[in-house]
């Protein structure tokens, strides 16, 4: 889900020691090319080789709206991987809104999606992530720009 490293490389240069994980191995030549000193895995979201409780946070932006049907795997993947108190902070999509609708019209004609790409529902992620997290920040941002990303 890191992409091609645009947002580890953001985060370093605030002074965050980043590890990047995507499951395209396009991807990670993309992220070596523009963050070259970072560390990357290539592996499923829901099999992170990392240690239990090793990292601070998690940063996923446009990431979990790929993972249907397996979103909550993801997540108690993060959960073991995050230090107590740990954060994870990520900007999708959401089921319902006005965007996505529009996000829905265009996965019709784009192939670059697959069938099993969709918004999240974020009260369901909550409703069955309560006891594992902790929701402090919720806000609808994002506009039609957002979906030609």
């Amino acid at each position: 889900m890191c992409g091609s490293g645009g947002t580890a490389t953001y985060l370093a240069k605030r002074g965050a020691n980043t590890v990047g994980f995507d499951i395209s191995f396009r991807q990670l030549e993309l992220y070596y090319a523009k963050f070259k000193s970072g560390n990357s895995i290539c592996c499923y979201a829901y099999n992170i080789c990392l240690l239990n409780g090793s990292v601070d946070s998690i940063v996923v932006i446009g990431g979990l709206h790929h993972l249907h049907p397996r979103i909550n795997d993801a997540l108690n993947e993060f959960h073991r991987l995050l230090k107590e108190h740990g954060s994870i902070y990520f900007c999708e999509p959401h089921s319902g809104s006005l965007p996505d609708i529009f996000r829905r019209i265009w996965y019709r004609f784009d192939p670059l999606f697959l069938p099993n790409e969709s918004a999240i529902d974020i009260n369901k992620i909550i409703s069955e992530n309560k006891d594992y997290f902790k929701f402090k920040v919720l806000g609808y941002y994002g506009n039609l720009a957002y979906l030609i990303i």
